[in-house]
């Protein structure tokens, strides 16, 4: 589950600099979003995100249509992955948010 992995600690870092939150909304947001900016090669990531797309479409459709839009005039990590180090994949959604607050803060 390698191919998993990686992408999900993508998942993880496009939370981050989308600024989609990781509740189910988030999730349907960062689904499209992801959709929208394609995937590449890592399946997971496209089955995934077309289930969170879908969930989105009855909970929150006008935030998913939003977020799938703009994946479309974006780029992702799923096209960058053989240039990312990874410690940095390593790390969660929340230690790297409260990471770049102390950092901002200061």
């Amino acid at each position: 589950m390698a191919g998993r992995d990686r992408a999900v600690r993508l998942h993880n870092l496009h939370h981050i600099v989308t600024g989609y939150q990781t509740d189910i909304k988030g999730e349907a947001e960062i689904g499209a979003w992801e959709v929208g900016s394609g995937c590449g090669n890592f399946w997971h990531a496209w089955a995934l995100n077309m289930g969170a797309f879908g969930l989105g479409l009855f909970i929150a459709p006008v935030r998913t249509l939003r977020a799938f839009v703009r994946g479309l005039r974006t780029d992702n990590l799923y096209h960058h992955y053989a240039r990312l180090e990874d410690p940095l994949l390593d790390d969660t959604v929340g230690r790297i948010r409260e990471s770049a607050c102390c950092c901002l803060n200061r």
